[in-house]
């Protein structure tokens, strides 16, 4: 039972005795009066108890039906009844237990309540009842009061009203009946409903004990009024003990454990036992919250353990503010990264501190830092050593009670690495758009320079188609088309090379060269080049092997290359090489007295695509030299520099490593000779010619022809099996990609055919790419021939694989010795005539055949190389004096 109620009920029987005891000393002489007014209060208090009780039946009945029905006129009936009761309406004349019966039809004509207003408890207070039975009749009401609260509660969920945090029906939300019902059903209304029941019994009980004892004692004896009196100062003195025993154990000892173990919890002892109390009243409540306090004590220190380990463990960087800007707490990450100890920035002001001097002003950090709301932001921070970094971070604010920011947490990244990423990436992208650019103006560039021999070859084509030309005119045109075609193949394997080269697909063939020859090449060439300008070309060697293991045509592709560079943009004074060779290092430097490089362009100069935008410095040309000249140094495990000053002069060095060898055999140069034709019989031979493009069959047929070959031809793989199954094949020439079925599917298939796995099968292809050659081979091709092709290729390579002897032009053949001076004229006024129609071919052919000096060869050549048909056309002429 709780204390409060137990008081009150001590209380009450304290005063019971007292007025027991009063009551015994008049009740003597006023037993006759209280015997009638005892009856005529029976009869008050039987009514007034019995409409207490009907009014609390009749509301449970209207709020129930309400609930069942939800018909207003009950809702309207329950609150009549409760305003009768209170006083608020007035009481019908006949106010009888089956009043409101009558009223559960919904008649408009029905009577109204017409009498007096007064509250049923002021009604109680007027019978004269005694105080004890008016607080049972009081504590009856109190119940149905409370009862009433329920079903007030109830019918407002049937509306679908329910009471806010302060207990008020403001809140309007969907009609809940099942609330309403289980409210109306619920136990703790049957308990409420008996409460209201039980002052009643008690009333009544109380009543007749009052009553009968008035009438008893009216007509005992005065010896028995003693008695009751002496009998009452017993139960008065044993009820004073009982009180003063209940305060002593149920408060006074509870309230000194408490507050003992209170104190040891107070000081974090919380191995200390809390005692457990079984008696459900207020001080057991606080043996309970007491036992809560030391259990929500432990999770706290638990949790702030807990936090504390996250903290120092956390991957970011974590640090608290407080309202001042002053630093609460940090983990070691953030310490760390901010260069500091912990203890070094505790109580700290965080904005004078960490924020870098470079930032925002400080009302700015400290609105970013102390937003209203989370906040996602980029700022810099300073170390212990005063240096800046980027950081991202995210700022929550904290509250208090009464939402006022007492703080914030940040947690912040070092961000730098993430920032020079960026700043790579947009470096990237922007050398990614300029090489779009420089690819799309290299390929503007191309076009020009593709067009301009294929102009040669369509014009001259077109005026083959004519039968106005002479045989002798038809020769030379083909010989101008044949000349430009070598041309436009040149511009297009070098852009295959760099192909290779972007791919990693590049191989060199080192081997043994003569280092003192190729030097004495290139002096003759470029010495010539220069005496041809007015300028000076000096060689400087130093320490050079005889001999060394090295790529001999791309290390003089790389020389030409160079010093063609030098020659080309230098107008007046003198280009020189210098060479050097040290501990497996070619060292080499070139310097010209030339227009230079302007410094915006130096970047430029060594990427593919890339080209100066500036009339001095435009030529004829790819203009991949030198990129191409770059990635073959680097794959001879080189290195390439400039230095060049505008209008000055440029100078170029780099090396290339090798290795000094032993002295070589004489090279055999057999395969520098023109074919004429084949010694052996070729009549009886049999080729077959595959290929799915008609003009390329025709001109391999030609070729097969003219040594003498008997050929077949077949459009696509199926057509070169069945000729293969029809004839005895010698050796095939066999295209690679044809419709249906490709060179290689039909060479394996062939290769399964009776007396043919030895037969050569030669792969054709425009794939010049080495893993396009292995591949071919792979299949069982016996040889790789990249297109286009010619008569000497295909003379060769039909010589190796069928053993047949070769017949070469030799070089002395077409010049006796005894004309040596006049036919050099000859051949300049021929050189002339080729020069005037654009036929490189041609002249380096006379150059090879004849017997010239080697001051015109290299004059010549120097002008070939150039593609300077005109300034060649001027030599002739003043060599010819004409």
């Amino acid at each position: 039972m709780k204390l409060k109620k137990l008081f009150i009920i001590l209380l009450i029987s304290n005063i019971i005795s007292f007025g027991i005891m009063v009551l015994l000393i008049d009740g003597f002489t006023q037993a006759t009066k209280k015997l009638e007014l005892a009856y005529i209060m029976k009869n008050k208090s039987l009514k007034i108890a019995n409409e207490l009780r009907q009014s609390s039946d009749d509301l449970t009945r209207l709020a129930r039906t309400y609930v069942v029905t939800g018909n207003e006129m009950y809702k309207e009936q329950f609150q009549e009844v409760l305003d009768i009761r209170n006083g608020v309406k007035p009481r019908p004349k006949e106010y009888n237990r089956i009043y409101w019966d009558f009223l559960a039809v919904d008649d408009k004509n029905k009577p109204r309540p017409d009498g007096e207003k007064i509250p049923l408890k002021e009604i109680m207070k007027k019978t004269g009842f005694p105080q004890n039975e008016l607080d049972m009749l009081y504590e009856s009401q109190k119940q149905s009061d409370a009862l009433t609260y329920l079903e007030a509660k109830a019918m407002n969920a049937v509306k679908g009203i329910f009471q806010d945090t302060k207990g008020n029906y403001t809140i309007k939300a969907k009609p809940d009946m099942k609330m309403a019902r289980d409210i109306m059903h619920s136990l703790q209304y049957h308990k409420i409903k008996i409460n209201i029941m039980k002052p009643l019994d008690d009333f009544y009980k109380a009543y007749e004990i009052r009553t009968d004892g008035i009438i008893a004692k009216a007509n005992e004896n005065v010896k028995k009024i003693e008695g009751y009196m002496s009998t009452s100062i017993i139960v008065l003195i044993v009820l004073m003990l009982f009180s003063f025993f209940i305060i002593l154990s149920r408060i006074i000892y509870p309230i000194e454990t408490i507050s003992s173990v209170m104190r040891r919890l107070s000081k974090n002892k919380m191995e200390t036992s809390v005692p457990k109390v079984h008696i459900s009243d207020e001080v057991g409540d606080m043996f309970k919250a007491v036992e809560v306090f030391k259990a929500n004590a432990q999770k706290l220190i638990e949790s702030e353990t807990q936090n504390k380990l996250i903290l120092n463990t956390a991957g970011e960087c974590i640090l608290g503010l407080n309202e001042k800007g002053h630093i609460t707490f940090l983990n070691p990450l953030a310490a760390s990264v901010l260069g500091y100890k912990s203890v070094e920035l505790q109580n700290k002001p965080f904005y004078e501190t960490v924020i870098s001097n470079e930032t925002q002003e400080l009302t700015l950090k400290k609105r970013l830092l102390l937003e209203q709301e989370q906040k996602r932001s980029v700022l810099t921070f300073q170390r212990k050593d005063k240096t800046a970094f980027p950081i991202e971070f995210i700022s929550n604010p904290i509250y208090d009670e009464g939402d006022f920011i007492v703080g914030s947490v940040l947690v912040f990244t070092d961000i730098t690495q993430r920032k020079k990423e960026e700043d790579e990436l947009k470096k990237a992208k922007n050398e990614a758009e300029n090489s779009n650019k420089a690819k799309s103006l290299f390929l503007a560039n191309m076009s020009h320079e593709l067009r301009t021999p294929l102009n040669a070859i369509l014009g001259f084509t077109s005026l083959l188609k004519t039968e106005t030309l002479s045989n002798k005119d038809r020769k030379e045109n083909l010989q101008i088309i044949q000349n430009s075609g070598n041309h436009l193949l040149s511009l297009i394997n070098e852009i295959l090379e760099l192909s290779k080269i972007e791919a990693g697909k590049l191989e060199l063939n080192p081997k043994e060269i003569n280092l003192f020859e190729l030097i004495q090449d290139i002096e003759i060439l470029f010495s010539k080049r220069c005496e041809s300008k007015s300028l000076n070309f000096i060689l400087n060697k130093k320490n050079l092997p005889h001999y060394i293991k090295c790529d001999e045509q791309r290390l003089k592709q790389i020389l030409i290359n160079l010093l063609g560079n030098s020659v080309k943009f230098t107008n007046e004074g003198f280009i020189q090489l210098d060479i050097h060779f040290s501990k497996n290092q070619l060292f080499f430097k070139i310097t010209d007295s030339g227009i230079g490089i302007d410094k915006k362009y130096i970047h430029k100069i060594f990427k593919p695509f890339e080209q100066i935008e500036s009339l001095k410095y435009s030529q004829n040309g790819t203009g991949l030299g030198l990129a191409i000249t770059k990635e073959l140094i680097a794959k001879m495990n080189g290195n390439i520099e400039v230095v060049s000053q505008l209008n000055q002069g440029s100078t170029f060095c780099f090396y290339i490593t090798t290795k000094e060898v032993m002295p070589l055999e004489q090279k055999d140069t057999l395969h520098e000779k023109h074919i004429l034709n084949f010694l052996d019989e070729t009549a009886n031979i049999n080729i077959l010619i595959a290929d799915d493009i008609i003009e390329n069959r025709v001109l391999l047929a030609q070729i097969v022809k003219y040594f003498g070959f008997h050929f077949y031809e077949a459009k696509d793989g199926y057509e070169a099996i069945e000729v293969c199954k029809k004839h005895k094949i010698d050796l095939i020439f066999m295209d690679v990609l044809m419709p249906n079925l490709g060179g290689l599917e039909a060479i394996e298939i062939i290769k399964e055919l009776p007396d043919y796995d030895s037969t050569p099968m030669i792969a054709l292809s425009a794939n010049v790419f080495e893993e396009d050659k292995a591949f071919a081979l792979s299949k069982g091709a016996t040889a790789f021939l990249a297109k286009p092709i010619d008569e000497q290729k295909i003379a060769l390579i039909i010589s190796q694989h069928l053993n047949l002897k070769l017949n070469y032009q030799q070089k002395n053949e077409m010049v006796p010795e005894s004309f040596h001076e006049s036919v050099e004229l000859e051949i300049l006024e021929h050189i002339l005539l080729y020069a005037k129609k654009l036929n490189g071919n041609k002249i380096s052919e006379l150059l090879k055949d004849e017997k010239l000096s080697n001051k015109t060869k290299n004059s010549i050549k120097n002008y070939l190389h150039e593609f300077n048909f005109q300034g060649l056309i001027q030599y002739c002429k003043k060599e010819l004096k004409i």
